[in-house]
């Protein structure tokens, strides 16, 4: 995987080498079109997360919604911290999201929690 630009797209060597070996031209997509359905992939994904986050804001009920969007993305064994306040519905969370992650990951909330610096 590079940083190629979408640009790259546009390009005629790149049509020719994606090309190569066809009897016709392959139909390549122009970049905006991949950055619109990029761009549209992202939007649908962020109303997803969005919407799996909505409804009560108990301890219980925040740490099943983080569950399941982190189990969704298959990254429960990646979450390195969490930001929050210490509100203690945040403090509940907290523990909850633990006890639901520790059959994977050995998870301690007080060592894995960032609080902002509010002045």
């Amino acid at each position: 995987m590079t940083n190629q630009p979408f640009s790259i797209v546009e390009e005629d060597s790149f049509r020719a080498l994606v090309s190569f070996g066809k009897q016709s031209p392959v139909k390549m997509p122009q970049r905006e079109t991949i950055k619109a359905k990029i761009q549209s992939m992202y939007e649908d994904k962020r109303a997803d997360i969005k919407r799996k986050l909505q409804g009560s804001h108990k301890g219980a009920n925040l740490a099943k919604s983080i569950y399941d969007v982190l189990v969704s993305y298959g990254i429960t064994t990646k979450l390195l911290a969490i930001t929050s306040e210490h509100a203690s519905n945040m403090n509940m969370m907290l523990k909850e999201l633990a006890k639901m992650l520790r059959p994977e990951v050995e998870w301690n909330c007080d060592d894995h929690r960032l609080l902002p610096g509010f002045r």
